[in-house]
């Protein structure tokens, strides 16, 4: 079912089958769990690594303003924060001041759940290329989820990026803002010319030379894979 959140701010569903990345730190005194796309991303955030393969579908919250020309996005989380807290006294919250603040981030998730929401997709930082999902309700997440330790060292082996896999549906205000944000920052030399073609080329020239490294071509293409490329802009 959508929420008028989900359509004020787009979904996502994850598929049966879509792996996710975890690096659990230790205990988890919350109602959340934070995951990647890649093994790559999860693994720099440190700890013991795990593997999460979707058992179910799952509709989660898609909170971007907007992405830009590098591919690097902007939390629309506190614009949800504010829906739902417009009495917060202080007006200039980013995304981090309510992820990382537990006493903030924590009766926000459960209210949302209350919400029939499941969780979000957003930056990890603002103008980062890459991705965050947290996950409400971390007891029931084993009726969705089968979960599986791994090793640190396996990155060869978990090399796909999921995002990939993932559906997605932006609001026309994310695509309308990127691509206005995008085509702003062209260079003189390529003004008029398609956006999206310019930049597909790039990523072609790099999986070429990934290739030329004696990777697999599915290795180089999800190696360089991004949000951009998902959204064709």
């Amino acid at each position: 079912m959508l929420t008028k959140f989900h359509v004020k701010y787009g979904y996502c569903e994850i598929p049966s089958g879509l792996r996710l990345y975890r690096s659990d730190t230790g205990l988890n005194s919350t109602d959340q769990l934070f995951f990647s796309t890649s093994f790559r991303d999860a693994w720099a955030w440190g700890g013991d690594m795990q593997l999460w393969t979707a058992r179910k579908s799952m509709k989660i919250l898609f909170l971007l303003r907007h992405i830009n020309s590098f591919s690097k996005g902007e939390s629309s989380l506190p614009d949800l924060y504010y829906d739902l807290y417009p009495n917060e006294p202080n007006k200039h919250l980013d995304d981090l001041d309510i992820k990382q603040d537990i006493k903030r981030r924590d009766p926000f998730a459960k209210e949302l759940l209350k919400n029939n929401i499941s969780g979000w997709f957003t930056t990890i930082e603002d103008g980062r290329t890459d991705f965050e999902i947290c996950l409400f309700n971390k007891n029931e997440l084993p009726n969705y989820f089968d979960c599986k330790p791994i090793s640190r060292e396996d990155g060869e082996k978990y090399y796909q990026e999921s995002l990939m896999k993932m559906d997605i549906f932006p609001t026309e205000t994310f695509l309308k803002n990127s691509r206005e944000l995008i085509v702003s920052k062209m260079q003189l030399c390529d003004k008029g010319k398609d956006p999206f073609k310019l930049y597909e080329k790039r990523i072609k020239s790099l999986v070429a030379d990934c290739l030329k490294e004696g990777r697999s071509s599915e290795y180089c293409e999800h190696e360089f894979y991004d949000i951009r490329l998902k959204f064709k802009i």
